[in-house]
């Protein structure tokens, strides 16, 4: 369920920011299906009422599947997020591990 944990934080922090047309990308292929399908999280109604209230907002929002490759920098900030001390971090510019990531990508 970290997978959507971090689509509901996104999604929070993206309205809070003020963001109203949101493309949510995740390797999560059953996660983005439920939810496309259901508007729903199998098995978890506590965090299905809590992302279908955000999907209720004023806003466009599309979900889509994108393969791990693709999801590296996700990946790669997720497991950077372990050693950080703050619940959430935002960087001017991408940490050198991203960075390298973003150039092999370009």
């Amino acid at each position: 369920m970290a997978e959507v944990w971090g689509i509901i934080e996104g999604l929070k922090l993206c309205w809070n920011l003020g963001f109203r047309k949101v493309q949510v990308e995740t390797d999560a292929k059953e996660i983005i299906n439920q939810i496309r399908e259901k508007g729903e999280i199998e098995g978890d109604n506590a965090l299905t009422n809590i992302l279908q209230e955000l999907i209720r907002r004023e806003w466009q929002l599309e979900f889509s599947y994108t393969y791990r490759e693709g999801n590296r920098c996700a990946d790669m900030m997720a497991k950077m997020s372990l050693s950080i001390p703050q619940r959430w971090s935002m960087w001017e510019a991408p940490p050198s591990g991203i960075l390298r990531i973003l150039q092999e990508d370009a």
